[in-house]
């Protein structure tokens, strides 16, 4: 956070301007002068500071509103994974369900009645799923399910 300060007020141009060594530099020292300049009539202001605290405000209710609506998230991730291993139902080769899967799997969702049939799911790690009336027919797998 920036702490309101009284700025004194800039050199004049033609001191300023001294200051530079070699004259392609004085367009950046120009700019340099320039800012100062601003920032001297900006510290009077008590408009931009308030709008310094709505920003610092902002931010607060950004992280709150982040964290609030992380379940709504977790559920848009699970719903698409569901709809990566649905639209591929039946259908030969991975299609993203190994992934999927296992993405179920770490965050705990039951994958009961599952029908992956036809998948190729080499080296799918379902340890500890629920697979209760699961269909995995003619699946290639190494699928290490308990």
């Amino acid at each position: 956070m920036i702490f309101k300060t009284e700025r004194k007020r800039p050199v004049p141009w033609s001191l300023y301007r001294q200051k530079a060594r070699f004259r392609w530099m004085i367009p950046f020292f120009g700019l340099g002068w320039f800012w100062e300049w601003v920032a001297y009539a900006l510290s009077g202001w008590v408009f931009v500071e308030v709008l310094e605290y709505l920003g610092t405000l902002s931010l607060l209710v950004a992280v709150i509103f982040y964290f609030a609506d992380g379940p709504n998230r977790r559920k848009q991730k699970h719903y698409q994974a569901w709809q990566v291993i649905n639209t591929a139902q039946g259908k030969g080769g991975s299609g993203g369900r190994v992934e999927a899967l296992q993405e179920l799997l770490a965050d705990g969702v039951s994958l009961a009645g599952i029908d992956v049939s036809d998948a190729f799911l080499r080296n799918v790690e379902l340890n500890g799923a629920q697979l209760v009336r699961s269909n995995f027919p003619d699946a290639e797998d190494q699928r290490k399910a308990e």
